[in-house]
């Protein structure tokens, strides 16, 4: 894991980049400056939901592209 530390630091930053990308997609409408949500628990729960799907779909690519990397 020490490894690939550089690698899930960049999919995290991803799956964070993407999943506030895709929340203004989602949210009902323009509440206030930045908010796409009645209320915070919500918002919360829909941001985790994507984030961790985002997450690990990023994870198992970048594993199996390093795997198939180091194998001769």
């Amino acid at each position: 894991m020490k490894r690939d530390f550089l690698l899930f630091f960049f999919i995290a930053l991803t799956a964070e980049i993407g999943t506030t990308w895709l929340q203004k997609f989602q949210g009902a409408k323009d509440l206030a400056s930045g908010l796409y949500y009645p209320d915070l628990g919500t918002m919360m729960l829909n941001r985790l939901i994507i984030w961790l799907v985002l997450f690990f779909l990023l994870s198992a690519l970048g594993l199996l592209l390093t795997r198939a990397y180091r194998k001769p």
